[in-house]
């Protein structure tokens, strides 16, 4: 966690993805999206629009910074230029690196339970998980939508405790329960279920050919 000092405030802002939750995670994305970064190829765009694009992308920083450490926009809006960098930098880190998953990340443990992922090529998942697991893949693949803030409740349907069976009225508790996770387990269990989900996509495909 980074302890900073902007002007005469003292603020906490994330440093890694050990340090950032999903729900914040989710929030940097939806004031990203508020603005039209990234919508044309540089070679696409005109001076003025490339310009305004960069400044809307600084607005964002600013805007998302305030979210993270909850300062007042009116407040960073009064950040001097040597401070400014540095919040870009911290900020744009989280925006353009996505965490490296561990490979061998089969479950984590949370609020002192241990959750598993679901079983290796999903042999044991049912439609409802394959559903769930492929939806995921689709969310990781269109990242500029926002559309991670249903990874909570993916996460709550798919990760169980040892013995545990789908229940429905747990759902809702578990994601919100799942939305304070740390996003280094967040990518740990996307890059598994993605993988295992390819894995079950080719032996589905082999078996309807069967038909």
């Amino acid at each position: 966690m980074l302890h900073l000092k902007v002007g005469k405030r003292k603020a906490d802002c994330p440093n890694n993805w050990k340090e950032l939750t999903l729900k914040q995670w989710v929030g940097m994305l939806e004031i990203l999206s508020k603005y039209d970064i990234g919508k044309k190829n540089e070679e696409e765009r005109t001076e003025v629009e490339i310009a305004q694009s960069n400044l809307d992308y600084t607005v964002a920083i600013r805007d998302i910074f305030s979210y993270l450490t909850g300062l007042e926009i009116e407040y960073v809006n009064k950040v001097k230029t040597n401070d400014m960098a540095a919040i870009i930098d911290v900020v744009n880190e989280f925006l353009t690196v996505k965490g490296e998953p561990n490979e061998t990340t089969r479950c984590f443990k949370f609020k002192e339970k241990l959750y598993y992922f679901p079983s290796p090529k999903m042999e044991t998942s049912t439609f409802e998980d394959y559903i769930e697991a492929s939806q995921l893949e689709i969310t990781n693949k269109n990242m500029k939508a926002g559309k991670y803030a249903v990874l909570a409740e993916q996460m709550a349907i798919l990760c169980r405790e040892e013995g545990e069976r789908f229940d429905e009225t747990k759902i809702k508790k578990k994601t919100k329960m799942f939305s304070n996770l740390t996003m280094d387990v967040v990518w740990d269990f996307i890059f598994f279920l993605t993988k295992q989900t390819n894995t079950s996509r080719r032996y589905l495909a082999t078996s309807l050919k069967r038909i």
